[in-house]
């Protein structure tokens, strides 16, 4: 074969899952995913941790790394066990079938935030999508367009041709709508049997001279047990 055609048909394009000659301890007899162009195939497989190979009846390469890997294998299997690190058909039509790889990246960092999500948009032309998607503390960074490295690629029968890059720019302080509050009451629903007007100032201390009191909950309350008879300070209303 001296080159692809510029198309591949469409019976022959299309995604499905599988089990490689490849044996670990703990992932499912279907865990890899096979992307088939005909006589060619990405593949992700658990012998990389999913990091996907193009190939071809003239060789077999891999797609380079965007973010480091290192974890508990090998240095292309940095997950030993795929513990941490799956992938998913998440569309398979006949003119664009799409990949979800999700990883930790590295081992000494295991947390939602270290989670590293790799989306592949395949096309029956050979062209590929690549867009590295990485958790954000903040869903408002995790969510904006700027946190998505996307590169684009071209598979070839003697390679992956990267046609273009564009590296992550998240904003760094996520700008919020603001939220319609509760209404303002400025009557009371009814009146209370009973109120004391205490001398104590917003923060929550007495002024000088003034009867004894205490907070609960955080809230100035009047103590009557403490006055020990006096009332000068405080005022009774029984409405």
């Amino acid at each position: 074969m001296k080159g692809l055609v510029s198309q591949v048909k469409a019976y022959d394009f299309k995604a499905y899952y599988t089990r490689l000659p490849f044996e670990d301890e703990i992932s499912g007899r279907c865990a890899d995913v096979v992307v088939s162009y005909g006589d060619s195939q990405l593949v992700f497989c658990r012998e990389t941790s999913f990091l996907p190979y193009w190939k071809t009846p003239q060789g077999k390469w891999s797609v380079k790394e965007i973010i480091p890997r290192g974890g508990d294998g090998p240095a292309l299997r940095h997950d030993k066990h795929n513990k941490y690190s799956y992938v998913r058909i998440i569309g398979n039509k006949t003119d664009q079938v799409v990949i979800h790889w999700r990883y930790i990246p590295d081992f000494k960092d295991i947390d939602f935030t270290s989670v590293v999500h790799e989306v592949y948009t395949l096309r029956p032309d050979y062209n590929v999508k690549r867009e590295i998607i990485q958790e954000r503390e903040k869903l408002a960074v995790f969510t904006d367009p700027g946190n998505r490295a996307i590169q684009v690629l071209k598979l070839k029968p003697d390679g992956i041709q990267v046609m273009k890059y564009q590296s992550a720019d998240p904003i760094e302080k996520p700008m919020y709508e603001p939220v319609t509050g509760s209404p303002v009451i400025h009557e009371t629903v009814a009146k209370p049997a009973a109120w004391w007007l205490s001398s104590i100032n917003a923060t929550g201390r007495k002024r000088a001279g003034s009867s004894a009191s205490m907070i609960v909950g955080g809230w100035p309350c009047c103590c009557p047990a403490m006055t020990n008879g006096i009332q000068s300070s405080r005022k009774r209303d029984f409405l």
